[in-house]
């Protein structure tokens, strides 16, 4: 694999997907997710940056490494179903384990469709971004 590949697909979803996560849980979901996720608090930003870098590194190579995924249609296809998935996985543990969701199974399912339209926006921008040149 191409580092360069890797650290500029990684990049570019980062910085797409802060913005898009911003858009939708800063401002479109802030008040629900407020009401319902007990933890939600003024983000860490530095935090944050790696959160979004790191899921941002695994698309980029599941895309290039096992997936071949060069286009914005099929990036934003993936990043939607890996994103919804785990967050899905993550949200149901946490509520099963933890008081993060006190507004019950619907505040999961929110913040997971969330985190889906975040990444597949993400998605889209690494895929298009692996297909330029072809």
């Amino acid at each position: 694999m191409d580092i360069k590949i890797l650290l500029t697909g990684t990049v570019v979803g980062a910085v797409v997907g802060l913005v898009a996560g911003y858009l939708i849980f800063g401002m479109a979901l802030s008040t629900y997710m407020a009401e319902t996720a007990s933890a939600t608090k003024e983000p860490d930003m530095l935090w944050l940056i790696f959160g979004h870098l790191a899921y941002a590194g695994m698309l980029t190579y599941i895309f290039v490494q096992w997936a071949g995924i060069k286009t914005a249609v099929t990036g934003a296809k993936a990043g939607a179903l890996l994103a919804l998935l785990g967050s899905l996985a993550f949200n149901w543990i946490w509520h099963a384990t933890s008081e993060m969701f006190p507004g019950g199974c619907v505040a999961t399912l929110v913040d997971a469709a969330g985190a889906a339209v975040v990444w597949a926006i993400g998605g889209a921008a690494i895929g298009w971004m692996l297909g330029r040149g072809e």
